[in-house]
Protein backbone atom coordinates (compact mmCIF):
# COMPACT_ATOMS: atom_id res chain seq x y z
CA UNK A 1 0.00 0.00 0.00
CA UNK A 2 2.91 2.67 0.83
CA UNK A 3 4.29 1.65 -2.64
CA UNK A 4 1.66 1.94 -4.45
CA UNK A 5 0.98 5.57 -2.51
CA UNK A 6 4.60 6.33 -3.68
CA UNK A 7 4.62 5.79 -6.73
CA UNK A 8 1.49 8.04 -6.63
CA UNK A 9 2.95 10.69 -4.93
CA UNK A 10 6.20 10.29 -7.51
CA UNK A 11 3.50 10.46 -10.65
CA UNK A 12 2.00 13.91 -9.43
CA UNK A 13 4.97 15.27 -8.59
CA UNK A 14 6.53 14.66 -12.28
CA UNK A 15 3.49 16.09 -13.94
CA UNK A 16 3.81 19.30 -11.49
CA UNK A 17 7.13 19.89 -12.05
CA UNK A 18 6.46 18.84 -16.18
CA UNK A 19 3.83 21.99 -16.22
CA UNK A 20 5.85 24.37 -14.52
CA UNK A 21 8.49 24.01 -17.06
CA UNK A 22 5.71 24.25 -19.28
CA UNK A 23 4.77 27.39 -18.10
CA UNK A 24 7.97 28.85 -16.69
CA UNK A 25 9.89 31.63 -19.20
CA UNK A 26 12.68 28.63 -19.74
CA UNK A 27 11.45 25.37 -21.80
CA UNK A 28 13.55 22.88 -22.45
CA UNK A 29 12.55 20.48 -25.40
CA UNK A 30 12.34 16.73 -26.20
CA UNK A 31 15.75 16.82 -27.31
CA UNK A 32 16.80 18.92 -24.29
CA UNK A 33 17.41 21.75 -25.80
CA UNK A 34 17.13 25.00 -23.82
CA UNK A 35 14.77 28.06 -24.54
CA UNK A 36 14.43 30.91 -23.59
CA UNK A 37 12.08 33.42 -24.71
CA UNK A 38 12.99 37.04 -25.99
CA UNK A 39 10.92 39.71 -23.62
CA UNK A 40 10.67 42.60 -26.04
CA UNK A 41 10.15 46.20 -23.73
CA UNK A 42 6.95 47.69 -24.74
CA UNK A 43 8.22 51.38 -24.85
CA UNK A 44 10.51 50.02 -28.06
CA UNK A 45 6.91 50.64 -29.94
CA UNK A 46 6.32 53.97 -29.13
CA UNK A 47 7.51 57.24 -30.49
CA UNK A 48 10.83 57.99 -28.61
CA UNK A 49 11.04 61.19 -26.02
CA UNK A 50 14.01 62.61 -26.10
CA UNK A 51 15.60 66.17 -26.36
CA UNK A 52 18.62 68.33 -26.17
CA UNK A 53 20.55 71.52 -26.63
CA UNK A 54 22.81 71.88 -29.73
CA UNK A 55 24.63 75.06 -29.17
CA UNK A 56 23.93 77.90 -26.35
CA UNK A 57 25.58 81.75 -27.33
CA UNK A 58 24.66 84.88 -25.40
CA UNK A 59 24.17 88.18 -26.15
CA UNK A 60 23.02 91.51 -24.50
CA UNK A 61 21.26 89.54 -21.53
CA UNK A 62 20.21 87.17 -23.32
CA UNK A 63 20.70 83.63 -23.66
CA UNK A 64 19.87 81.93 -26.93
CA UNK A 65 19.48 77.70 -27.18
CA UNK A 66 19.70 75.91 -30.12
CA UNK A 67 17.27 72.72 -29.14
CA UNK A 68 15.87 69.54 -30.55
CA UNK A 69 13.12 67.38 -29.36
CA UNK A 70 11.39 64.84 -30.65
CA UNK A 71 9.87 66.38 -34.14
CA UNK A 72 10.88 69.92 -33.40
CA UNK A 73 13.74 71.73 -33.64
CA UNK A 74 13.58 75.28 -32.09
CA UNK A 75 15.25 77.92 -30.62
CA UNK A 76 14.66 79.06 -27.07
CA UNK A 77 15.62 82.61 -25.81
CA UNK A 78 15.91 83.17 -22.22
CA UNK A 79 16.08 86.69 -20.75
CA UNK A 80 17.25 87.21 -16.86
CA UNK A 81 15.67 90.15 -15.26
CA UNK A 82 17.15 91.81 -12.51
CA UNK A 83 15.25 90.16 -9.71
CA UNK A 84 16.78 86.95 -11.44
CA UNK A 85 13.80 86.03 -12.83
CA UNK A 86 13.61 84.50 -15.76
CA UNK A 87 11.37 85.22 -19.25
CA UNK A 88 11.64 82.60 -22.17
CA UNK A 89 10.45 83.04 -25.52
CA UNK A 90 10.42 80.05 -27.92
CA UNK A 91 10.94 80.29 -32.06
CA UNK A 92 10.24 77.58 -34.40
CA UNK A 93 12.79 76.01 -36.34
CA UNK A 94 11.56 73.03 -38.33
CA UNK A 95 9.55 70.02 -37.77
CA UNK A 96 9.87 66.25 -38.83
CA UNK A 97 8.16 63.20 -38.53
CA UNK A 98 9.55 60.34 -35.78
CA UNK A 99 8.68 56.86 -35.94
CA UNK A 100 8.85 54.52 -32.91
CA UNK A 101 12.27 53.69 -31.35
CA UNK A 102 12.26 49.78 -33.12
CA UNK A 103 11.43 51.65 -36.46
CA UNK A 104 13.14 54.72 -36.22
CA UNK A 105 16.09 54.46 -33.67
CA UNK A 106 16.63 57.68 -31.43
CA UNK A 107 16.45 61.20 -31.93
CA UNK A 108 19.67 63.14 -32.09
CA UNK A 109 20.85 66.86 -32.91
CA UNK A 110 24.10 68.97 -33.48
CA UNK A 111 24.52 72.55 -34.47
CA UNK A 112 26.72 75.66 -34.45
CA UNK A 113 25.60 79.21 -33.53
CA UNK A 114 27.09 82.39 -34.60
CA UNK A 115 25.90 86.55 -34.19
CA UNK A 116 26.63 88.16 -38.08
CA UNK A 117 25.86 91.90 -38.10
CA UNK A 118 22.99 91.32 -35.26
CA UNK A 119 21.45 87.89 -36.91
CA UNK A 120 22.15 85.03 -35.37
CA UNK A 121 23.04 82.77 -37.71
CA UNK A 122 23.20 78.57 -37.18
CA UNK A 123 23.75 74.93 -39.17
CA UNK A 124 21.81 72.37 -37.86
CA UNK A 125 21.78 68.60 -38.42
CA UNK A 126 18.86 66.78 -36.52
CA UNK A 127 16.32 64.49 -36.75
CA UNK A 128 15.80 60.45 -36.44
CA UNK A 129 18.31 57.76 -37.54
CA UNK A 130 15.73 56.43 -39.76
CA UNK A 131 12.92 58.84 -39.10
CA UNK A 132 12.60 62.38 -40.46
CA UNK A 133 15.37 65.05 -41.03
CA UNK A 134 16.09 68.70 -40.35
CA UNK A 135 19.71 69.94 -42.26
CA UNK A 136 20.81 73.09 -43.41
CA UNK A 137 22.05 77.16 -42.94
CA UNK A 138 19.06 78.87 -41.04
CA UNK A 139 18.97 82.93 -39.55
CA UNK A 140 16.99 84.32 -37.02
CA UNK A 141 16.22 87.80 -37.28
CA UNK A 142 16.30 90.10 -34.28
CA UNK A 143 14.02 92.67 -35.69
CA UNK A 144 11.34 90.26 -36.96
CA UNK A 145 11.78 87.61 -34.61
CA UNK A 146 11.99 85.14 -37.48
CA UNK A 147 13.35 82.18 -38.81
CA UNK A 148 14.59 81.75 -42.55
CA UNK A 149 15.91 78.78 -44.28
CA UNK A 150 18.35 79.01 -46.97
CA UNK A 151 17.84 76.58 -49.52
CA UNK A 152 20.59 76.02 -52.14
CA UNK A 153 19.64 73.71 -55.16
CA UNK A 154 22.54 71.43 -54.78
CA UNK A 155 21.82 70.70 -50.99
CA UNK A 156 19.71 68.19 -49.61
CA UNK A 157 16.22 69.84 -47.92
CA UNK A 158 13.25 68.34 -46.69
CA UNK A 159 10.67 69.22 -49.31
CA UNK A 160 8.73 67.51 -51.67
CA UNK A 161 9.51 66.98 -55.13
CA UNK A 162 6.88 69.55 -56.63
CA UNK A 163 7.80 72.12 -54.08
CA UNK A 164 11.31 71.88 -54.83
CA UNK A 165 10.87 72.30 -58.65
CA UNK A 166 8.86 75.24 -57.54
CA UNK A 167 11.35 76.80 -55.52
CA UNK A 168 14.36 76.21 -58.08
CA UNK A 169 12.27 77.56 -61.03
CA UNK A 170 11.12 80.56 -58.65
CA UNK A 171 14.67 81.65 -57.45
CA UNK A 172 16.16 80.22 -60.15
CA UNK A 173 18.84 78.21 -58.32
CA UNK A 174 21.69 77.01 -60.36
CA UNK A 175 24.94 76.53 -58.74
CA UNK A 176 28.77 76.69 -60.91
CA UNK A 177 31.72 74.64 -59.26
CA UNK A 178 35.32 76.42 -59.25
CA UNK A 179 37.66 73.76 -58.66
CA UNK A 180 40.74 74.55 -56.33
CA UNK A 181 44.23 73.01 -56.20
CA UNK A 182 47.78 73.84 -55.19
CA UNK A 183 50.30 71.73 -57.52
CA UNK A 184 53.48 71.14 -55.95
CA UNK A 185 54.58 67.16 -56.84
CA UNK A 186 57.66 69.26 -58.87
CA UNK A 187 59.12 65.27 -58.69
CA UNK A 188 56.49 65.25 -61.03
CA UNK A 189 56.77 67.41 -63.29
CA UNK A 190 60.34 66.53 -63.49
CA UNK A 191 59.47 63.38 -64.57
CA UNK A 192 57.24 64.39 -66.97
CA UNK A 193 59.74 66.73 -68.56
CA UNK A 194 62.23 63.90 -68.94
CA UNK A 195 60.48 61.96 -70.66
CA UNK A 196 59.41 64.58 -73.25
CA UNK A 197 62.87 65.29 -73.79
CA UNK A 198 63.53 61.47 -74.42
CA UNK A 199 60.56 61.73 -77.01
CA UNK A 200 62.10 65.03 -78.67
CA UNK A 201 65.40 63.23 -78.97
CA UNK A 202 64.06 60.07 -80.84
CA UNK A 203 62.52 62.24 -83.32
CA UNK A 204 65.54 64.39 -83.89
CA UNK A 205 68.25 61.72 -84.26
CA UNK A 206 64.97 59.72 -86.05
CA UNK A 207 66.87 56.43 -84.01
CA UNK A 208 63.97 53.64 -82.41
CA UNK A 209 61.48 55.42 -84.37
CA UNK A 210 59.00 52.36 -83.58
CA UNK A 211 59.28 53.43 -79.87
CA UNK A 212 58.19 56.98 -81.08
CA UNK A 213 54.55 58.00 -80.37
CA UNK A 214 54.05 61.30 -81.79
CA UNK A 215 49.99 61.27 -80.33
CA UNK A 216 51.08 60.37 -76.76
CA UNK A 217 54.16 62.95 -76.95
CA UNK A 218 51.56 65.59 -77.47
CA UNK A 219 49.35 64.25 -74.74
CA UNK A 220 52.39 64.70 -72.03
CA UNK A 221 53.46 67.93 -73.77
CA UNK A 222 49.65 69.97 -73.03
CA UNK A 223 50.01 67.85 -69.38
CA UNK A 224 53.16 69.25 -68.75
CA UNK A 225 52.49 72.89 -69.93
CA UNK A 226 48.82 72.85 -67.83
CA UNK A 227 50.35 72.04 -64.76
CA UNK A 228 53.10 73.99 -65.49
CA UNK A 229 51.22 76.78 -66.02
CA UNK A 230 49.24 76.23 -62.70
CA UNK A 231 52.17 75.79 -60.44
CA UNK A 232 52.42 79.75 -60.59
CA UNK A 233 48.83 80.50 -59.78
CA UNK A 234 48.69 78.15 -56.92
CA UNK A 235 45.12 77.67 -55.01
CA UNK A 236 42.81 78.00 -58.85
CA UNK A 237 41.49 76.27 -61.74
CA UNK A 238 38.74 78.18 -63.50
CA UNK A 239 36.95 74.89 -64.67
CA UNK A 240 33.89 72.76 -63.67
CA UNK A 241 35.43 69.18 -65.08
CA UNK A 242 39.32 69.20 -65.66
CA UNK A 243 41.18 67.47 -68.21
CA UNK A 244 43.44 66.25 -66.05
CA UNK A 245 43.27 64.09 -62.49
CA UNK A 246 44.42 67.25 -59.54
CA UNK A 247 44.00 64.62 -56.61
CA UNK A 248 47.72 65.34 -55.42
CA UNK A 249 46.80 69.27 -56.36
CA UNK A 250 44.34 70.55 -53.71
CA UNK A 251 44.30 73.16 -51.37
CA UNK A 252 44.88 70.49 -47.96
CA UNK A 253 48.50 70.48 -47.19
CA UNK A 254 50.44 67.45 -46.23
CA UNK A 255 52.22 69.32 -43.11
CA UNK A 256 50.38 70.28 -40.10
CA UNK A 257 51.51 73.43 -39.79
CA UNK A 258 48.91 74.77 -41.79
CA UNK A 259 45.76 72.35 -40.58
CA UNK A 260 42.79 73.42 -38.56
CA UNK A 261 42.07 70.88 -35.68
CA UNK A 262 38.65 70.34 -36.93
CA UNK A 263 38.21 67.12 -38.41
CA UNK A 264 35.62 66.62 -40.97
CA UNK A 265 33.83 63.74 -41.74
CA UNK A 266 33.38 62.85 -45.64
CA UNK A 267 31.29 59.65 -47.05
CA UNK A 268 34.59 58.78 -49.14
CA UNK A 269 37.40 59.92 -46.82
CA UNK A 270 37.41 59.18 -43.13
CA UNK A 271 38.48 62.44 -42.16
CA UNK A 272 39.91 65.25 -44.16
CA UNK A 273 41.47 68.58 -41.90
CA UNK A 274 41.05 72.15 -43.26
CA UNK A 275 43.80 74.49 -44.64
CA UNK A 276 43.95 77.21 -42.68
CA UNK A 277 45.65 78.98 -44.69
CA UNK A 278 42.23 78.89 -46.44
CA UNK A 279 40.63 80.36 -44.01
CA UNK A 280 42.90 82.88 -42.73
CA UNK A 281 43.18 84.11 -46.33
CA UNK A 282 39.69 84.21 -47.13
CA UNK A 283 38.76 87.34 -48.36
CA UNK A 284 41.53 87.26 -51.28
CA UNK A 285 40.53 84.04 -52.63
CA UNK A 286 37.03 84.76 -52.68
CA UNK A 287 37.99 88.52 -54.53
CA UNK A 288 39.51 86.16 -56.91
CA UNK A 289 36.78 83.77 -57.65
CA UNK A 290 34.54 86.64 -58.25
CA UNK A 291 36.74 88.47 -60.05
CA UNK A 292 37.30 85.52 -62.11
CA UNK A 293 41.12 86.06 -61.69
CA UNK A 294 41.86 88.89 -62.62
CA UNK A 295 38.97 89.54 -65.74
CA UNK A 296 37.32 92.32 -63.73
CA UNK A 297 37.51 94.40 -60.50
CA UNK A 298 33.87 94.21 -59.82
CA UNK A 299 33.82 92.83 -56.21
CA UNK A 300 36.04 94.29 -53.25
CA UNK A 301 34.92 91.46 -50.36
CA UNK A 302 35.30 91.25 -46.51
CA UNK A 303 34.98 87.84 -45.40
CA UNK A 304 32.70 88.48 -41.66
CA UNK A 305 32.99 84.67 -40.29
CA UNK A 306 32.70 80.75 -41.73
CA UNK A 307 31.03 77.71 -40.47
CA UNK A 308 32.79 74.36 -40.91
CA UNK A 309 30.35 71.65 -41.57
CA UNK A 310 29.87 68.10 -42.77
CA UNK A 311 26.05 66.90 -41.86
CA UNK A 312 23.97 69.98 -43.49
CA UNK A 313 23.60 69.26 -47.34
CA UNK A 314 27.32 68.65 -48.15
CA UNK A 315 30.39 68.83 -46.79
CA UNK A 316 32.52 72.23 -46.38
CA UNK A 317 32.67 75.99 -45.65
CA UNK A 318 29.72 78.53 -45.61
CA UNK A 319 32.03 81.79 -45.83
CA UNK A 320 29.40 84.89 -44.72
CA UNK A 321 31.10 88.36 -46.43
CA UNK A 322 30.29 91.67 -47.21
CA UNK A 323 30.88 93.22 -50.87
CA UNK A 324 31.55 96.79 -52.01
CA UNK A 325 30.99 98.36 -48.63
CA UNK A 326 27.08 96.91 -48.66
CA UNK A 327 25.16 96.14 -45.86
CA UNK A 328 24.20 92.93 -46.99
CA UNK A 329 25.77 90.00 -45.50
CA UNK A 330 25.90 87.50 -48.19
CA UNK A 331 26.92 83.67 -48.31
CA UNK A 332 29.63 81.75 -50.65
CA UNK A 333 30.78 78.05 -49.92
CA UNK A 334 33.41 75.57 -50.86
CA UNK A 335 32.74 72.42 -50.94
CA UNK A 336 35.85 69.99 -48.97
CA UNK A 337 34.78 67.03 -51.08
CA UNK A 338 34.82 68.62 -54.26
CA UNK A 339 37.35 70.86 -53.55
CA UNK A 340 35.64 73.82 -55.05
CA UNK A 341 34.11 76.47 -54.58
CA UNK A 342 30.13 76.89 -55.25
CA UNK A 343 28.63 79.62 -56.89
CA UNK A 344 24.80 79.46 -56.16
CA UNK A 345 22.12 81.99 -55.67
CA UNK A 346 20.16 80.55 -52.71
CA UNK A 347 16.47 81.24 -51.46
CA UNK A 348 15.60 82.52 -48.01
CA UNK A 349 12.61 80.82 -46.72
CA UNK A 350 10.81 81.86 -43.87
CA UNK A 351 10.07 78.64 -41.36
CA UNK A 352 6.69 77.56 -41.03
CA UNK A 353 5.39 74.26 -39.54
CA UNK A 354 5.06 71.52 -42.12
CA UNK A 355 1.83 69.28 -42.68
CA UNK A 356 4.14 66.09 -42.61
CA UNK A 357 3.72 63.75 -45.79
CA UNK A 358 4.29 60.56 -43.55
CA UNK A 359 2.45 60.00 -39.98
CA UNK A 360 3.40 56.45 -38.17
CA UNK A 361 1.04 54.84 -36.37
CA UNK A 362 1.04 54.75 -32.86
Amino acid sequence: MKKISLLILIFCFQNIFAQVLQDSVIKIDANNVLYKPLVVDNTIWKHPDMSGVMDSIQKNGMLYKLTYRTGFVELTKTKIKEDKSTEVDTVFVANFFTLSMANGGGIYGSGKMKFISDNLYFTVDAGQGFGGKVRGLFKWNHQTNKVTNFIFADEFYELLTDDKKNLEKKYKLKTKQITTFNFTNTVYLDQLKYHLDLWEEREKTKENTSLYDRKRYKSELKEYNFLKKHSEEPYYLYDEKPEYSLQEKNIFKSDNQHKEDTLIFSNDYMYREVDTLLLQNADEHINKVLNKFGKHQKYNVKVLDYFVTHRTGFNGIYFFYKENESAEVKVIRYDIHYKAWLMSNYAEIESKEKQLWFKSSE
